[in-house]
């Protein structure tokens, strides 16, 4: 990482690469250039830059989604001006920064109870190649300057004094997701006019099943069209995968319908025929169309979605095509490997492996073993 010394010169305490390589970058570099402060960006976490070389902080941090180029470039910062903003949405624990620098991306830092269990729901995702943001986990003992520590802890009191005296002291970096929430969209979206948008759809209701999250699908718990999100690619991403939540192992009630709906959810994907009556509630929740339109809703809704020409069937058919090529992929999932890969307890690991295996056993139409 670099060491900030006196009159904007700077050594190098360790670099990887040639050694030419860095004498080169190191020569070009005669007086380093002061920066200006940077002005407040709204809704981030300003950072003003050190007096370093553009081309020396190129090949020092190639890939700021490397959990170690991360760390060595936010502690290589100075962050005496650093300021922070909370979520938008008044989330609690979501942080924003972003810098002038335009080969930077922006990353939200996300402090949570189980921050470990957001990095192996996006594994899932991944597994099942549906497009998540790039997020890794980090200690605050990681970060070096203890008043930044401070921009990040001050927004949540409640976090500061759970990490203060503990050993759990782990955030999730997330590479922000730059478009627009399913909640956001406006009828002019032409997303939902395309088969593709559609299959992930499949994908995702596949993802939630397995892991049992209930917070983005109304079929499987509640309705959150903020954790669907298009990037400026038009490319679905999903946000928020949450493996097991307490509310489904803590209450037997609840988890048994989860499990039913799973199962239902199964057979429909496998139904040669189409059940039109189980895929409308699911295309007019994502639609924002009311789930039941025969009752009265004193809810007050976005504006339904454009689908396009696409038929309701048409939606079902590339749903069902979505999920089944995510269940192709779970086929040769090996569950425990992508489990024992994020660090839980052992009794964690052991309480989502006998729920996913379950999910599982139903995602595959072994019902027999449900």
């Amino acid at each position: 990482m670099v060491n900030k010394t006196q009159q904007g010169s700077i050594s190098l305490s360790s670099l990887n690469g040639e050694p030419e390589s860095v004498s080169g970058l190191l020569n070009s570099i005669e007086k380093s250039e002061t920066v200006p402060d940077q002005t407040t960006i709204s809704n981030n976490l300003n950072l003003r830059q050190p007096a370093v070389n553009q081309n020396l902080n190129n090949a020092l941090y190639p890939d700021l989604h490397e959990k170690n180029n991360f760390l060595n470039f936010i502690n290589d910062f100075d962050h005496t001006e650093a300021k922070s903003r909370c979520s938008d949405q008044g989330s609690t624990g979501v942080l924003f920064f972003t810098t002038k620098n335009p080969r930077l991306n922006t990353f939200v830092f996300k402090m949570m109870n189980n921050p470990r269990e957001e990095i192996l729901g996006n594994n899932f995702a991944e597994s099942l190649d549906i497009h998540t943001p790039k997020s890794f986990v980090v200690s605050f003992q990681d970060i070096s300057d203890v008043e930044l520590r401070g921009v990040f802890l001050k927004h949540d009191k409640e976090i500061l004094s759970k990490t203060a005296n503990s050993k759990e002291d782990e955030f999730v970096v997330l590479e922000l997701v730059k478009g627009s929430s399913l909640k956001e969209l406006t009828t002019e979206s032409a997303h939902f006019t395309v088969a593709a948008t559609w299959q992930e759809i499949g994908k995702l209701l596949v993802l939630d099943s397995l892991i049992g999250n209930y917070d983005r699908f109304q079929y499987l718990g509640q309705n959150n069209p903020g954790n669907i999100m298009f990037n400026g690619q038009n490319k679905l991403i999903a946000i928020d995968q949450s493996t097991l939540p307490s509310l489904i192992t803590s209450n037997k009630k609840i988890k048994n319908k989860f499990l039913q709906q799973v199962k239902a959810l199964s057979l429909n994907i496998y139904n040669e025929k189409t059940d039109m009556q189980f895929w409308q509630k699911i295309i007019n929740s994502v639609l924002r169309k009311p789930i039941d339109p025969s009752r009265k809703s004193f809810i007050k809704r976005a504006p339904p979605l454009n689908q396009g020409n696409l038929s309701d069937e048409d939606m079902s058919q590339h749903i069902k095509l979505g999920a089944k090529a995510a269940v192709d992929k779970l086929s040769t999932l090996d569950i425990e490997s992508v489990l024992q890969s994020s660090s839980l307890s052992k009794e964690r690991v052991s309480e989502l492996t006998d729920f996913i295996n379950e999910t599982k056993n139903y995602l595959l139409n072994r019902l027999d073993k449900g």
